[in-house]
């Protein structure tokens, strides 16, 4: 097992494991912008009405995963997450659930997308027991997004749309998002700096938290209220974590740094020591 760091204050989260290969390179074309929103690593969450989306940037390489009920907040969101004349997207990957067709319809007009891909099995229907499709993307050396799709039959009438896990790996610290707890099964097993869920009650992303055991939890705070999801984390997980809600038109952006993660001033930790400690395990 690889040697795990972990320096906990409230500005950043640092996890170390194992560098995270990449399937295909993503190469873009020209243009470096001396804007820090573009060019720093980082991962932004977008408010987008009942669900999450993820935007991941590193230089002028941009991925978008795009789920949500709301147009608006989408809009308002994604308005603040990149700079008025740079929003076209490299790569977008957008949700086929049903519920959220107008926020992927809205993103694939808004982010004119070089590639996009929807978060389905390309080969395969609903109907089948388990059909897994994977893709990876590396927006740079450094950063590598690593997708996997499950279509599960669920023997309800009505088919239901496919779960999801994203792992967003930064050299040696990663940001898993889902789109919902029970797709905790999918994520990576490595050592995880924060879990983003996109949808999900406070008690199941709790359950998801103690899988993934990750040091922050970020949450959508449409579906999950702060209060009660902290008090369900209390009760699985053994060490201090932090949180954070993240509201619809609002986004939350957490930025890879030397050694982890660095949160927003609004993040919260449950359960922390007085003197924040490095810890080591093999």
């Amino acid at each position: 097992m690889p040697a795990i760091s972990a320096r906990l204050t409230r500005r950043e989260v640092a996890v170390g494991g194992l560098t995270f290969a990449g399937v295909f390179a993503l190469v873009t074309g020209a243009g470096a912008w001396n804007m820090r929103a573009v060019s720093d690593p980082a991962v932004t969450v977008l408010g987008a009405g009942d669900r999450l989306s993820v935007l991941v940037t590193d230089g002028p390489a941009r991925l978008l995963i795009a789920a949500g009920s709301d147009t608006s907040a989408f809009g308002n969101a994604w308005a603040q997450a990149l700079p008025p004349l740079i929003r076209r997207v490299d790569v977008l990957f957008y949700s086929t659930d049903d519920r959220d067709a107008a926020v992927t319809s809205k993103a694939l007009r808004d982010t004119r997308p070089r590639y996009s891909f929807p978060l389905a099995h390309p080969d395969s229907d609903r109907e089948q027991s388990v059909a897994r499709w994977e893709r990876a993307v590396s927006l740079s050396e450094k950063t590598v997004v690593s997708l996997t799709v499950s279509n599960v039959a669920s023997g309800q009438s009505e088919p239901q749309p496919p779960m999801w896990a994203a792992t967003i790996a930064h050299q040696q610290t990663r940001v898993v998002f889902l789109s919902e707890p029970s797709a905790a099964s999918l994520a990576s097993k490595e050592p995880i700096s924060a879990l983003v869920v996109s949808r999900g009650a406070p008690d199941k992303i709790a359950v998801s938290a103690a899988v993934i055991r990750p040091r922050a939890v970020v949450a959508n705070a449409e579906s999950a209220n702060g209060r009660d999801l902290r008090q369900h984390l209390t009760k699985v997980v053994e060490e201090g974590i932090w949180t954070l809600g993240v509201h619809p038109g609002e986004i939350a952006r957490l930025e890879f740094v030397a050694g982890g993660l660095r949160l927003p001033t609004s993040a919260i930790q449950i359960r922390a020591s007085a003197t924040p400690k490095a810890d080591a395990a093999s």
